[in-house]
């Protein structure tokens, strides 16, 4: 079973920003995955151009982030075409996950993203 997480950030311009998809010391979290036993981060993006994927872990509550991975996304083949990502963060205090837009405004742009104890098929 997986909780599901609302993106409340803007759809990405025609800029190079980053935009936060999720941080779980938003709003008080802190230490959320450790005390709910979460090891999985879901992500589905429904996006027209490319961008880099990036994700950090933090063990002081935000204080510092650790960047752990970078993936380069290409713009889909198809109108249709979702990217999909399970990021594995069993042990992390904290997280967070951010797009680098690549110059191009997003149209479309959806983010579906979801917690699960599951382990990733990936670990």
């Amino acid at each position: 079973m997986a909780t599901r997480i609302k993106y409340t950030g803007s759809t990405p311009g025609a800029d190079s920003n980053t935009y936060k998809l999720y941080d779980t010391t938003d709003n008080g979290l802190t230490d959320l995955f450790s005390h709910c036993g979460i090891s999985k981060y879901v992500l589905q993006l429904s996006h027209s151009h490319g961008g880099t994927l990036k994700w950090y872990k933090s063990m002081d509550a935000g204080a510092t982030w650790d960047q752990i991975g970078q993936e380069s996304i290409p713009a889909p083949a198809s109108a249709n075409e979702i990217t999909s990502r399970d990021i594995l963060v069993e042990g992390f205090l904290d997280f967070k996950a951010e797009w680098e837009n690549g110059g191009t405004a997003q149209d479309p742009w959806n983010v579906s993203q979801a917690l699960s104890k599951e382990r990733s098929s990936a670990a």
